[in-house]
């Protein structure tokens, strides 16, 4: 048996394959899907389903609810009434656990052949790896990762009138938005074109509920004042307002009024005159629709460019597939279609269908080898020493299968007929005319018994074969890379230097991949030192170029400790080899050879997702406000161009603007980790939109001189600084950048201006106050780090080589607590710093 699985935000789903029928595990409740949502009670016991999703609407405190998309940070949640703590990937390893529990329920110790799991086409590499470990953890040995679109695509192609046609499948979870445009012909499926939004679903429509018409209202009708809102009495309040909003929400896909009520007994909370609180809000399906216009208008638009960025129309498209729960609501089925122009196609369920697609997808694996594989779609067969060999369908999705005979040595005389296991006949041919057998099909396996026979009519058992053809309901031509994957590498010309990405594996590819890139290191590395490289792997967004604007999935540290005693030192300018594969899971495998040492270091663990990890239960505040302003800043570099330039742009200009100032009114009112999560993926997102526009062809010349003139005006600023080599070599990469400039050669100007950068930061390092203010920084970071009493000694460490003016020692105590920050290495500044790499 073959098991698919849906692990959602909101609600699972585990389907059975045997031999290719597909059974639907139920939950204990009767329902379909089981609620993702798991609670803990006095005594221990564990609940995850239906009566932990209940009690969420009563009594919310340490139950695990919507932290899927949690999922590859170091977030813990509260839990249980001892308030205990739960992570992410434990929480959802919970959820698997009972969905196997429901299919032993079903089908008793049947043995497990191989999972699928599904995740969102936008996971990134730490939560796929994250839904990997979480798999393991519950108990699943063989098991793979599917995107959910590709999935659902799969699952559609069941109903035999639907087996051909281009399909978009729009797949609105309850924490993540996927499209996928997929072709299909006579059942089987390959992905044309796929997208998604890591932060769009139905939580979030919740919580738009909830500070649109929850909080207004209690502020309105109680004495709340100042930050309420983060005060830990009204907690429970939210949380409640939160759990009771998904529940409304629900309701009005069917009713046009519902009510959002927490009672003052659940609410257990004062308002500031002494009031016992409780919630009583009516919604109307309208006011909602209001609410998340917006967001399913941004769906849409992205449905939109995916269709016509690969140059169909929205004509060309047969139907649109809706997948999830939240695609039930009105709004979506009835705008959807009507903006797209697409009929809907409403006879999949939209609940159950990503998991029928994942067991589907999982049967057409082989399991047996470490990593599993496609099934051959071909074979060609033949016993050692027979005569002939048999060229053969061995799975389609058609129903017919063609058995090819051809003679592999003297075949004078012999004769082959074919004999199907539903009682068939297709006749008795000669060999040496490579006949060709038409086979009809049932559905699952159909055997064929190939007997070859002499002249004299005498079988030949060493030559006949029984064929086993199977027919499936659906196939995929394999999994795409959902992101292009690229290394950063310095881009220099020997004097001045920056980085960029260099793609390993581009968004699009099918998958399993693998590959080498061979790159040059930066600078040397002796055996036993702490000289060290960083091979850094990015997930690099469309047209963003920036590093620091992509997200960080893996470092894979090579110091001077890996090499052995014996081994020559690393030089400057010397190979080093990237050997890479990327599974059908997206899943990352990375060595390191260096030719000139003779070394593979194939099994050292250099991967290091922890690098672009952050708890956001305790440090999202921070980092979703570092984000943010990041990405201000980012769009205040606009403000340096030609007022008739910016004009050009006012509109785009403001409309980043608008989206920025909007995060910042949701960080005032986040008190969630995932709402900071959010936070934070939309800032990254912004600075991506940022970059599209700097490096658009019309602003590139106007972006790069108002750098040239902000680093020249900082140049000014700390002119008594600059010793005399100091300002000769700015001046030289000056001028080089006003040629480049000149020139339209914008990769030199670039280099030349981050060179002049070089020489500045050189010269401020030169001076006593740079690490005063490193340290005064540093000191109040104290939340982000992951030893506190380390860092409280490194700080009176600090504080004494301050007051000495012992720059030596403060620069040292500078670098050790920067060690003991927790912070994803995007916000800091290695993203930044010149690459180990070149290529």
């Amino acid at each position: 048996m073959y098991l698919g699985i849906d692990l959602g935000t909101s609600n699972s789903a585990i389907v059975g394959n045997r031999a290719g029928r597909l059974d639907l595990f139920k939950a204990v409740s009767g329902e379909d899907v089981l609620a993702s949502v798991v609670m803990t009670d006095r005594h221990g016991g564990r609940y995850v389903g239906k009566r932990a999703y209940d009690q969420l609407r009563t009594a919310p405190q340490g139950i695990a609810a919507r932290f899927k998309r949690l999922l590859g940070t170091s977030t813990t949640l509260p839990f249980g009434p001892a308030a205990d703590s739960i992570t992410p990937e434990e929480a959802s390893a919970e959820v698997l656990r009972q969905l196997l529990k429901q299919m032993r329920a079903g089908v008793g110790d049947e043995a497990v052949a191989g999972a699928i799991v599904t995740v969102p086409a936008a996971f990134n590499q730490m939560q796929s790896e994250a839904t990997i470990r979480a798999a393991r953890a519950a108990g699943l040995e063989r098991v793979g990762l599917l995107q959910e679109p590709i999935a659902a695509a799969l699952a559609c192609l069941e109903n035999p009138a639907a087996r051909n046609g281009l399909f978009l499948i729009y797949d609105l979870g309850g924490g993540t938005f996927d499209v996928a445009l997929v072709r299909a012909i006579d059942g089987a499926v390959s992905i044309e074109a796929h997208e998604g939004i890591n932060m769009l679903g139905g939580s979030d429509f919740d919580r738009m509920l909830v500070d649109a018409l929850v909080k207004p209202w209690l502020q309105q009708t109680f004495a709340l004042t100042g930050d309420w809102q983060r005060r830990p009495e009204y907690r429970r309040l939210l949380a409640l307002a939160t759990a009771n909003a998904e529940a409304a929400k629900v309701e009005l896909s069917t009713a046009d009024q519902a009510i959002i009520f927490v009672s003052e007994h659940d609410a257990r909370a004062l308002d500031e005159a002494g009031r016992e609180l409780f919630v009583e809000v009516a919604v109307a399906r309208a006011d909602l629709e209001a609410l998340v216009a917006d967001k399913i208008d941004q769906s849409i638009a992205l449905c939109r460019k995916v269709v016509t960025d690969h140059g169909y129309t929205t004509a060309d498209v047969s139907k649109v597939v809706l997948i999830g729960g939240p695609s039930r609501m009105p709004i979506v089925r009835q705008r959807v279609p009507a903006e797209l122009g697409i009929a809907t196609d409403l006879d999949v369920d939209p609940m159950t269908a990503v998991a029928r697609g994942a067991a589907i997808f999982a049967e057409s694996r082989d399991w047996s080898g470490d990593e599993a594989q496609a099934k051959p779609a071909r074979v060609q067969e033949a016993a050692p020493g027979a005569q002939v060999s048999f060229d053969y369908e061995a799975r389609t999705t058609r129903e017919r299968a063609r058995i090819r005979v051809t003679a592999t040595k003297g075949a004078s005389g012999l004769r082959v007929s074919a004999r199907a296991s539903d009682g068939r006949d297709y006749g008795e041919r000669l060999v040496d005319e490579s006949p060709v057998f038409v086979i009809q099909l049932a559905d699952g396996e159909t055997s064929v018994a190939m007997e070859v026979t002499d002249a004299g009519g005498a079988p030949l058992p060493g030559s006949s074969r029984t064929l086993t053809v199977t027919r499936v309901a659906a196939a995929a031509a394999g999994a795409p890379c959902t992101s292009t994957i690229s290394v950063k590498v310095e881009d220099g010309d020997g004097v001045r230097a920056i980085n960029v990405l260099e793609p390993l594996v581009r968004k699009g590819e099918t998958l399993p991949l693998k590959g080498t890139k061979t790159l040059r290191a930066t600078r040397p590395i002796s055996p036993g030192s702490d000289d060290a490289i960083d091979v850094e792997l990015f997930e690099q967004a469309d047209g963003v170029q920036e590093p620091e604007a992509n997200l960080l999935i893996g470092s894979f540290h090579l110091s001077g400790r890996d090499l052995p005693g014996y081994a020559a030192p690393l030089r400057s300018g010397e190979q080093v080899i990237l050997h890479w594969s990327v599974d059908d899971s997206q899943l990352i495998r990375c060595s390191i050879e260096l030719p000139e040492q003779g070394l593979h270091l194939a099994d050292h663990s250099f991967y290091a997702d922890e690098l672009a990890r952050v708890d956001f239960g305790t440090n999202g505040a921070a980092f979703a406000t570092d984000a943010l302003i990041a990405a201000d800043k980012a769009l205040d570099d606009f403000g340096q161009l030609d007022a008739a330039v910016r004009a050009r742009f006012a509109s785009e200009l403001a409309r980043l603007r608008t989206r920025i100032a909007g995060e910042f009114t949701r960080l005032d009112g986040a008190r969630e980790a995932d709402t900071y999560r959010s936070i934070a993926e939309e800032a990254r997102l912004l600075r991506q939109d940022i970059s599209r526009l700097r490096h658009r062809p019309e602003l590139r010349l106007q972006m790069v001189r108002a750098d040239l003139y902000r680093v020249e005006a900082s140049a000014r600023a700390l002119l008594a600084s600059l010793s005399q080599d100091d300002r000769a070599q700015f001046e030289q990469q000056r001028a080089t950048a006003e040629q480049a400039l000149d020139d339209e050669r914008f990769r030199v100007a670039e280099r030349a201006i981050e060179a002049m950068e070089g020489v500045l930061r050189l010269a401020l390092s030169r001076s006593p106050d740079y690490y005063l203010e490193g340290f005064r920084w540093l000191q109040s970071q104290r939340h982000l780090s992951t030893d506190p009493a380390r860092f409280d000694a490194l700080v009176t460490r600090g504080r004494a080589a301050a007051d000495a003016r012992d720059i030596n020692e403060l620069r040292e105590v500078c670098h050790k607590l920067g060690q003991t920050l927790n912070l994803p290495r995007e916000q800091t500044a290695d993203v930044t710093a010149l690459a180990g790499l070149r290529r």
